[in-house]
């Protein structure tokens, strides 16, 4: 009988290894949930995803660096994720094919070695789990948003907005979030909470900014809100908090501050044009002066970020480098630098058409290229599609010019079946292939992954091989596809400079 039991140990000795590997590592973040059958009214073949992106950067994930995990619910409606941890503390937005509303401000803190359940039902979430109550908290938060009813309501017969009543509604909805944190404060680690009450203030006037980010189009209601009592009135008290690394963690205030430093340029210049060299240069040196620390860093990451791969801001870059002294924010500048350089050869793919032959960057030696990266079900890739229709006409008849489109769809038949549409991509277009949209980041394409694409349409205007412009600009449905006018000028503008230097 010893003998047995002794040689049962061995076996169980010997197993320990193996079972040691394949454990989770306590740092790794689990995600499981359940979707209420209502919830999951999918059709015949149709699965529920859960698409989460995270980052260890705070700032909105439509712009910032991110990592993108994508998980199917199994025929009992549930599902699975190990999250490796980039940070002690990062941040996570959730999209689901079905279900809750999954808005870009939906920033959720996360902290490592959290284990979250999600019962999902309907357009809610119920969190439970080790960590979730900061979740719970930051999810009844979220709920507390603006009525569209009620903000129409602040025109008055003139269509002249009522800007002193909306901010007095605004700063009602902001109390009510500030006690739902309060509420919460005595569960919360004092780091989360302060956090999250930052944050509250980010939501309440990043909202607001945007939602009146239009009337910059016109001049004399531009002018009326810039000279309110309710914006000069901004509450800014919480840039004045001891511990700046607090400000710095909460994902949408520091946004808040960079859209708020566009309509101040835009107040004291008079100039509509935020898009500009002098506007781009006017609000980098305004966080250069007004701001300091680590606060003034992470406005000119963030400014840097929201600016994507432009060229032309490449002449002011070294000057941020010269300030920023954060490891993690100097990464990501640098990054950025030099995808901006302008002659920087382009990555040398090699991907397959749509007739299956193998196309090469080189097959375009001695020429301008002109490449969009798109999707299906991109509504501004249709869009820009439509809009370039005058463009491609223009160079219908210039063998210098080529215009290639690059699909990321992870299928390569449903992107087959999007060529054929012509919604995506011209007669005139050479249609490759990058699939990689639906996949993990491991997986997708590394020319995808080169330039850190994650939104689309993304443009590049190649010259021999090299980058000539890194975002130029996109016709606009307001050109009226018309070849001297806006955007669809500038575009014709530039490749005609490319192609004159061949």
């Amino acid at each position: 009988m010893k003998r047995y039991i002794y040689i049962l140990l061995l076996i169980f000795s010997i197993g320990l290894p193996e079972l040691k590997a394949k454990s989770t590592d306590p740092n790794d973040v689990i995600i499981e949930g359940r979707i209420d059958d209502a919830t999951t009214k999918l059709k015949p073949n149709q699965k529920f995803t859960v698409e989460i992106s995270v980052s260890a950067f705070p700032g909105n994930l439509s712009w910032a660096p991110f990592k993108k995990y994508i998980v199917e619910a199994d025929r009992n409606n549930q599902f699975k994720l190990t999250i490796p941890s980039p940070a002690s503390l990062f941040y996570l937005h959730m999209t689901f094919s079905q279900g809750p509303g999954t808005f870009i401000d939906k920033i959720f803190l996360l902290e490592k070695g959290d284990r979250i359940s999600m019962e999902i039902k309907g357009s809610d979430i119920a969190f439970s789990g080790k960590g979730s109550i900061k979740l719970s908290c930051q999810n009844e938060i979220f709920k507390i948003k603006p009525s569209i009813k009620r903000m129409q309501q602040f025109y008055i017969q003139d269509k002249k907005k009522d800007f002193e009543l909306e901010s007095h509604y605004l700063d009602s909805l902001l109390d009510l979030r500030l006690a739902i944190a309060e509420r919460f404060k005595p569960l919360l680690q004092k780091e989360i909470y302060e956090i999250i009450k930052i944050n509250c203030y980010g939501l309440r006037y990043f909202t607001w900014l945007r939602g009146n980010f239009g009337l910059r189009k016109q001049p004399e209601k531009f002018k009326d809100f810039v000279s309110s009592k309710a914006f000069s009135e901004i509450n800014r008290s919480m840039e004045k908090l001891s511990d700046a690394n607090l400000l710095i963690a909460a994902p949408i205030y520091i946004d808040f501050i960079c859209l708020l430093t566009q309509f101040e340029y835009q107040k004291e210049t008079g100039n509509r044009d935020h898009s500009s060299l002098e506007a781009r240069r006017w609000m980098f040196n305004r966080i250069v002066t007004k701001y300091s620390g680590v606060v003034r860093e992470k406005l000119l990451t963030t400014f840097f970020l929201n600016l994507k791969k432009d060229a032309d801001a490449v002449s002011f870059v070294d000057s941020a480098l010269n300030i920023v002294k954060k490891a993690d924010y100097r990464a990501i500048i640098e990054e950025i630098k030099g995808q901006m350089e302008t002659g920087r050869p382009f990555y040398a793919f090699e991907l397959e058409n749509d007739k299956g032959e193998m196309v090469k960057l080189s097959d375009f030696n001695n020429k301008v290229v002109f490449i969009d990266f798109w999707f299906t079900g991109c509504g501004p890739c249709k869009a820009l599609n439509a809009n370039m229709k005058p463009v491609l006409a223009h160079f219908k008849d210039n063998p210098n010019v080529k215009f290639v489109s690059i699909s990321v769809d992870a299928d390569k038949n449903f992107w087959l079946k999007s060529v054929a549409t012509g919604d995506y991509t011209h007669p005139e277009s050479i249609n490759l292939h990058a699939g990689g949209k639906g996949a993990s980041t491991e997986k997708e394409h590394p020319l995808v992954k080169a330039y850190g694409i994650n939104s689309f349409p993304k443009l590049f205007l190649l010259k021999n091989g090299r980058v000539y412009h890194s975002d130029p600009p996109r016709p606009a449905t307001s050109d009226n596809g018309d070849p001297k006018k806006g955007n669809t000028k500038k575009m014709i503008d530039l490749i005609n400079e490319a192609v004159s230097g061949l």
